[in-house]
């Protein structure tokens, strides 16, 4: 694979594609490992190591990001727009504080933008303890987003485990078997609505 070092910029054109495999992507300096912001094309990203991003290490639209290890963001994990899966991921040591962000508010997964619509995060282990730099696992804080599933994660840390608010279409939105642990305030902050079964929050049913 390769190594890039700084953020890469994707913005395809329906119907193009770029895969990614077995690549480094250091991005000390950059926000993105990698910025898909306006992408209509499909985009791959697999077996990759994404470390040092300045805001989280993927960004935007129809992407998908599988079996990565993903490590010391400053901010956040994955922004997802519209039409990503993010699954099957190692994502941990979020919120890295540094002169420019000295008091992060770190989410694993944000959904603050675009549409926020059909997306899915699957299978991946958050993992943050409860370090003190981790807001969510998940957030989800947007009136248009629907669509999504949060399925068979695990999620250690944060303030809640799992944020799910604004949204105007909650029961589009499930949550379901996820293994939870060890927030500060416990498993969900989540408006009515959302559909969740099958989650435990430190080995019992919630």
């Amino acid at each position: 694979g390769l190594v890039f070092n700084g953020q890469i910029t994707l913005v395809l054109a329906a119907g193009q594609t770029a895969s990614f495999t077995d690549c480094i992507f250091n991005t000390s300096g950059g926000s993105y490992c990698i910025n898909c912001h306006g992408n209509a094309g499909s985009v791959l990203i697999q077996y990759c190591e994404m470390k040092n991003p300045g805001s989280c290490f993927v960004y935007g639209s129809h992407y998908t990001v599988q079996y990565c290890n993903c490590h010391d963001s400053v901010a956040d994990g994955f922004k997802p727009e519209d039409n990503c899966l993010i699954q099957y991921n190692y994502v941990t040591a979020l919120g890295k504080s540094s002169e420019s962000n000295p008091s992060p508010h770190a989410d694993g997964v944000q959904v603050e933008s675009g549409l926020g619509q059909n997306i899915t995060i699957r299978g991946n282990n958050f993992d943050d303890g409860a370090d003190v730099h981790c807001n969510s696992n998940l957030i989800v804080r947007w009136a248009s987003a629907k669509d999504i599933t949060f399925d068979g994660n695990y999620c250690g840390g944060g303030n809640y485990c799992i944020y799910i608010l604004l949204t105007t279409s909650p029961t589009t939105i499930r949550v379901t078997n996820n293994q939870l642990s060890n927030a500060r305030y416990g498993p969900f902050d989540m408006t009515s609505g959302v559909v969740k079964s099958g989650n435990t929050y430190n080995g019992k049913p919630v």
